[in-house]
């Protein structure tokens, strides 16, 4: 197990001093070494929790070390961080093999001092009685930032936007992790019957109030199997099909979903369609057009037009029935997944808002009086999302909001909380659906309607 160790000391390494992507590193990590599932669950489990888990990591090894942690170098870092996760975190490794191993890696990595160091600070943990959580007299936001691993800047402005009585709702959900949606494909199977290839292949799926919406426990190497390769079934999460519901297609229409990678919203809204009429798909980056090809090909989805296309530069020669505009965001909505995402530097996000509101005004030219306009983003920041639309309707006045107009099935054995759940949202024009509301991803919709 210890070179599983130092392979992901080395993912490590790359995502958070690199900037990498952890999905990326880790499937190649994965494929480049060829683990198996026991070998490859270990190396993800542990590289995914130092990562979701650096913040209350980091403030541990302040707590224990006799150096300033600007002092200690990035290698005994990490080392550390794993050292520390697993004494912490990961019940079924015992102390003794996660100091051990720790200190034969940076043995193997730097020099005996190190090693001493890491030793040191890893049996002083233990021995204190594993104790994580800052008194609570500390800052509530500092708090909240050691418990949930958050950084503070984050903490502090979804405090502001959604409350103290959502904060530790919204950590908390993220912490947790998401379970897997799927849609079923019924071009080519029916939910019943999709429900039991899963389960003959060992896999617990569910029926949710979202028809043809399944939520199943997380899927290992999803792509491998047949249901998958023969395209019963693609991965959607439950807000995204939600999101592709409230365009309300219809068979025969012409939409446009104008940031359409890698496909989903798509895909789903060919459902609604019976195939028929026509789908815009654009994308501004031609490996992932192919993204949506392969993928649409693998589903048997014929009434998609899918193009290499700037968002910013639609062409006026189309004129659509309703529109999606899924724009760029800062994804702050799928820390649950990513949790490398709230490492971001806040900054980064400030030219969003902007290219969002463009990428709206420019697409919204090419829909018909009366259409449909669905924006969206899997993000959890007012000014990319409320502010957006703000603008937009000030400044556009012949649209107008609408309701997102979506009802829960009722499907027997799904979660009341839940039917009730969906059906507040097809209430409202425009929401943010916090992580905790659906156990899914952060997400935004607004709807609006030109006028006619």
């Amino acid at each position: 197990m210890n070179n599983i160790r130092m392979i992901a000391l080395e993912c490590l390494n790359r995502i958070f001093y690199e900037e990498a992507y952890s999905n990326l590193i880790l499937d190649a990590a994965i494929k480049n070494n060829h683990l198996d599932g026991r070998d490859s669950s270990f190396l993800s489990y542990i590289v995914l929790g130092v990562i979701e888990r650096r913040v209350t990591l980091d403030y541990l090894i302040e707590q224990y070390s006799n150096i300033a942690f600007n002092r200690i170098s990035n290698q005994i870092l990490n080392i550390l961080r794993m050292g520390l996760y697993q004494i912490f975190f990961m019940d079924k490794v015992p102390d003794s093999a996660a100091v051990n191993e720790s200190v034969n890696l940076s043995k193997s990595c730097t020099n005996e001092q190190s090693s001493k160091f890491v030793n040191a600070i890893l049996r002083s943990s233990i021995r204190q009685g594993k104790i994580i959580y800052p008194n609570e007299n500390r800052s509530f936001v500092e708090y909240l930032s050691v418990k949930y691993s958050c950084p503070t800047w984050l903490v502090s402005k979804w405090i502001k936007a959604y409350g103290k009585e959502n904060i530790q709702k919204i950590l908390s959900s993220f912490l947790n992790g998401k379970p897997t949606y799927i849609r079923v494909n019924f071009y080519k199977t029916n939910t019943d019957e999709l429900l039991d290839i899963l389960n003959n292949n060992g896999i617990t799926a569910k029926k949710t109030p979202i028809n043809g919406c399944l939520i199943t426990e997380k899927i290992n190497n999803i792509e491998n199997l047949d249901a998958y390769k023969n395209g019963l079934f693609y991965i959607q999460d439950i807000t995204s099909q939600i999101c592709a519901q409230a365009i309300k297609a219809k068979p025969e229409q012409i939409i446009a979903d104008v940031c359409a990678a890698p496909g989903g919203k798509s895909f789903t809204i060919s459902q609604y369609m019976n195939n028929t009429g026509q789908i815009y798909s654009f994308d501004i980056h031609e490996h992932r057009v192919q993204l949506i090809k392969q993928g649409a090909q693998r589903l048997g989805i014929s009434n998609m037009e899918i193009r290499c296309n700037d968002a910013l530069l639609i062409p006026d020669t189309i004129k659509v029935d309703s529109l999606l505009c899924d724009v760029p965001c800062s994804g702050l909505g799928v820390i649950g997944r990513k949790p490398e995402i709230k490492y971001k530097d806040p900054d980064s996000f400030k030219e969003l808002p902007k290219l969002q509101y463009d990428i709206l005004k420019r697409s919204s030219c090419i829909l018909k009086p009366g259409g449909r306009l669905i924006y969206s983003t899997c993000t959890l920041n007012k000014a990319e999302n409320e502010k957006v639309i703000e603008r937009f309707l000030c400044e556009n006045t012949d649209f107008e909001l609408s309701k997102i107009g979506i009802k829960a099935d009722n499907i027997d054995l799904c979660d009341m909380q839940l039917k009730e759940a969906i059906n507040n949202i097809g209430n409202e024009s425009m929401t943010t659906i916090l992580p905790h509301i659906l156990n899914s991803d952060g997400f935004f919709i607004a709807v609006m309607e030109r006028k006619k």
